[in-house]
């Protein structure tokens, strides 16, 4: 408080004292019972002026009762007492101007002015009355400046609004959507074509009676972090199941995908001598996070360019030595273009280099490999693969993240990673409902094969109904069309008009210009869905006036010398017993 010229501690200021202090301050309470509002603020200033700006309270910063007793925060301008020269510029209370309310011309940008309540910023003691409710937390400067920076992505089109879902347990893909307009609540039933649970083992039987049947039998919770009594059996047998998923020595689990790929790849690269990094350019934002916190040396090599990939690893030898260690970063299913990494490639590039491997199959577990272990394992290339990450909250329906390699790997992770150490254990309910999922898609190649037949059937539907859309060498369908703005509305018309749910994609998630839909067809999603879907798209085109060309500023990436061409007269094979090299 002293850099603020006040010479006692203003306790009606701080949150933890206000409420009791406002009762006991004889000043503070007597205008406390005016009521909100115009009443109470009236009051406060008359009182300020009756009083000379003094409280009898001798706690209170406006204290100014005894007469050797310090000058309080009111009666100065700036919180100033005297200049180090010792000219008083002190300003006498009475001469203080009056306070004035915050305006939307003057104050909170875009605020409603009320003519009856003034509005002011700050706790009472601080200088300011009346503070609303909300804004009384926030500085006038720091609101106007995030204001602007919402007003930007408004103004870009970019600006994300979450649509409210209910989703119902047997419904999907169904789901309840909610909104409030004009005060009144009002739901429709919409068909997602969006959604990330790909196979819907969210709302499988044998998941839901494993997450209930773990709560009935442990509760809620699990009660703190893994190293604090949070190793709960079932987040034990998860991890063994895991492990045999990928046919690794062992995996480990973390709250998210997210913490799993930040987690490994801030710690690893630590804990070896000089490692550099190299890692693709499309990696996804939690790989990014991951490679930037290890501080340590990182090379971005072009998206899938095996050539420029052997050059930076070329280099690094070249410059460093062939000992140094190197780790290869990537994923298998790029997740907004729906292209596939070249993964035997990029492992035969890091045995050639001496390098070690993390590949992020997040968008493939559960719905490719034999055991639905993900793309590396349908090509046959887990075994080379150093570690893998996935998540347990797209296809296997429930929530979590893992990494699964090695078992001195995964320790030295579980051993140093803050992301993993500092946070609390997934609850049991989940551990077993993950568990339950993995299990069941491991027998479940029926579900994989289903998937890929109706995302065959939609992608052909789309190409025939003259649509921009790419065809991917996965599951993941992307509909161009390359304007922020016209993304919203047409998103906006199919929840509207034709009760479907498709999420804009745009910037930063995706390069201007090539905005786009993301459909995600699952094996719920029926021909009657699909046929509705087209239809319904392709009276938004027309209507909308949409280009149905590819943007010209759109670089496939399931295009290229260094992917597998896709057949557009079969599905997209999710086994291993499918020959690359036909």
């Amino acid at each position: 408080m002293n850099h603020m010229g006040m010479s006692k501690v203003d306790l009606a200021s701080l949150p933890m004292f206000a409420s009791s202090y406002n009762e006991h301050c004889p000043f503070l309470s007597e205008v406390n019972q005016s009521n909100q509002g115009q009443a109470k603020a009236a009051k406060m200033d008359a009182l300020l002026k009756q009083r000379n700006f003094e409280c009898p309270n001798e706690e209170c910063c406006m204290f100014k009762g005894a007469e050797q007793s310090e000058p309080g925060f009111f009666d100065t301008v700036n919180g100033l007492n005297e200049d180090e020269d010792g000219d008083d510029d002190v300003q006498s209370a009475v001469e203080m101007p009056e306070l004035q309310p915050l305006t939307a011309e003057g104050g909170f940008p875009g605020a409603v002015e009320e003519e009856s309540v003034p509005r002011f910023f700050g706790s009472f003691c601080n200088g300011f009355t009346n503070p609303a409710k909300f804004e009384a937390a926030t500085p006038p400067v720091v609101r106007s400046e995030l204001e602007a920076k919402l007003g930007k992505l408004h103004d870009a089109g970019n600006y994300r609004e979450f649509i409210d879902i209910e989703r119902q347990n047997g419904a999907f893909p169904k789901a309840t959507r909610h909104e409030m307009s004009e005060e009144k609540h009002i739901t429709d039933d919409v068909t997602v074509w969006c959604n990330n649970d790909y196979l819907n083992m969210g709302q499988h039987p044998k998941v839901v009676e494993a997450m209930i049947g773990a709560i009935r039998n442990s509760g809620c919770g699990a009660g703190g972090t893994r190293n604090i009594s949070g190793t709960t059996h079932y987040i034990t047998e998860l991890e063994s199941t895991l492990a045999a998923l990928h046919d690794k020595e062992a995996a480990l689990v973390m709250s998210t995908g997210f913490v799993a790929n930040e987690a490994a790849l801030s710690t690893l690269p630590g804990l070896l001598s000089n490692c550099h990094i190299v890692s693709d350019e499309l990696n996804h934002a939690s790989m990014i996070a991951g490679v930037r916190n290890a501080r340590m040396p990182k090379h971005i090599w072009k998206h899938n360019d095996l050539h420029h990939l052997e050059q930076i690893l070329k280099g690094i030898d070249e410059q460093h030595g062939p000992e140094v260690t190197k780790l290869i970063v990537f994923e298998s299913v790029y997740s907004m273009d729906g292209d596939i990494a070249p993964i035997k490639e990029i492992n035969d590039l890091a045995e050639k280099y001496n390098a070690i491997t993390f590949i992020d199959e997040v968008h493939a577990v559960g719905m490719y490999g034999h055991k639905g272990g993900g793309v590396a394992q349908r090509n046959g290339e887990s075994s080379r693969i150093t570690m893998i990450s996935g998540t347990l909250g797209k296809a296997f329906g429930v929530f979590g993240g893992y990494i699964a390699g090695p078992a001195h790997m995964i320790d030295a992770v579980r051993s140093y990673a803050a992301g993993f150490i500092f946070t609390t254990a997934l609850p049991p309910s989940v551990s077993a409902a993950a568990n339950a999922s993995i299990q069941h898609l491991m027998e479940a190649q029926y579900l994989r094969d289903k998937q890929q037949e109706q995302v065959m059937k939609l992608k052909s539907k789309l190409q025939a109904a003259g649509l921009p859309v790419v065809w991917s060498n996965s599951h993941i369908i992307p509909l161009m069309v390359g304007d922020a703005k016209k993304c919203k509305i047409a998103s906006d018309i199919l929840l509207e008009k034709h009760k479907i749910y498709v999420q804009p994609i745009n910037h930063p998630t995706v390069p201007r210009g090539t905005e786009r839909f993301r459909l995600t067809p699952s094996p719920l999603h029926n021909d009657e869905m699909i046929d509705h879907l087209v239809a319904a798209l392709d009276d938004i085109w027309n209507s909308l006036d949409l280009s149905r060309e590819i943007p010209a500023e759109y670089d496939d990436p399931n295009q290229g010398p260094f992917v597998h061409d896709v057949d557009t007269t079969v599905p997209t094979p999710t086994r291993f017993d499918w020959d690359l090299n036909s």
